[in-house]
């Protein structure tokens, strides 16, 4: 690679690292990929061979402040391709030539969730790319290179294999890379990735043990209060989910089955719901009501009367302006039976 094309990789590099160093971290992720590049173009009309396509790698730096809107920063190199031409002034000899192109992508990413498990993303941007071509010639050597903007556009499946890993593959396309003394081609390339998810919302959507199940008991309401008349909050206990789950963890369900144990016959259970924004709201009002549900077969198994069961499902509609790891909750409160709509 020319010495030039290095240092300016350096410089978008570091740029990239300052940019997404900088500040608060709503959500980052990193997703290096595998890929195949093919070529439509490239080679002039001269060519004896020509290849058309090349492995390719690369990475892309992801940061989500938005719920479903991402700015990406990556480096791609689309591959190295091969060709022979007829020896200038001697067409009856060969002589080997070589492109290698690379790239620094910038752009934005609108997410998509189908599933659980499955999600999608559509993104565009402009890849700022290098071309560096060397040839050897009978009696000399030639190098060329070339640089410039094209834009792109990606499309891609993401498949979740735990809270933090997704398992992504899809396919890209770059306009026009190149230039007349280097030879000029689109690429297309599919691809196949690995997704890793971290930062302030997935670390708080994965509590530690300790946090995972917060008890909290609301003792000021009952206080002062006499036999037989009615008070609201007795105790409550909070259960955060993984980002899209409506399973409990095998600790949250032993702290609420151990929560539950003290409830009274004379005492109603609610239960609150909620989800973050990432999605459709019909799809978040459909999870919230999963892990309200969720919660209300452990609090059966552990020998309540669907009666004293009450379920509110609040969708994404709750604490908006919290931050999304704090919005996948479901929320269980012990209170003094009143009127309610068992489920």
């Amino acid at each position: 690679m020319h010495r030039l094309h290095c240092k300016q990789l350096q410089r978008a590099s570091l740029a990239a690292f300052l940019f997404f160093s900088h500040g608060s971290i709503a959500q980052i992720y990193v997703t290096p990929s595998l890929g195949l590049s093919h070529f439509s173009g490239g080679c002039s009309s001269q060519r004896i061979e020509c290849e058309k396509s090349s492995s390719a790698v690369g990475a892309v730096l992801g940061y989500q402040a938005f719920p479903h809107w991402a700015v990406e920063l990556g480096y791609q190199h689309y591959g190295t391709v091969n060709a022979k031409y007829p020896a200038i002034g001697s067409p009856n000899h060969s002589v080997d030539y070589s492109a290698e192109i690379q790239g620094i992508e910038f752009g934005l990413s609108r997410k998509f969730s189908f599933t659980s498990t499955l999600d999608g993303s559509l993104s565009a941007g402009m890849s700022a790319w290098f071309v560096d071509m060397d040839g050897r010639e009978l009696a000399y050597s030639v190098e060329r290179s070339a640089d410039g903007f094209s834009p792109y556009l990606r499309a891609e499946l993401g498949y979740a294999l735990s809270q933090h890993l997704r398992l992504k593959t899809g396919i890209k396309w770059i306009s026009s890379v190149g230039s007349d003394q280097t030879g000029k081609s689109e690429i297309w390339q599919p691809f196949i990735g690995l997704s890793y998810a971290f930062g302030s919302s997935s670390k708080m959507s994965a509590p530690s043990q300790h946090q995972e199940v917060n008890v909290s008991s609301s003792m000021e309401h009952v206080t002062n209060v006499d036999a037989g008349e009615s008070a609201n909050t007795v105790q409550e206990i909070t259960i955060y989910f993984e980002f899209d789950n409506s399973k409990l963890s095998s600790v949250s369900e032993k702290k609420l089955k151990a929560f539950v144990s003290t409830v009274l016959p004379s005492q109603q259970i609610s239960i609150f719901a909620s989800t973050d924004t990432l999605g459709s709201k019909i799809y978040n009002d459909k999870l919230s009501f999963k892990r309200a549900m969720s919660v209300r077969t452990i609090l059966l198994e552990s020998g309540l009367d669907k009666s004293q069961i009450e379920i509110i499902a609040l969708g994404e509609s709750h604490s908006a302006s919290a931050k999304p790891a704090t919005r996948r909750f479901t929320k269980v409160i012990i209170h003094e039976k009143e009127a309610a709509t068992s489920l």
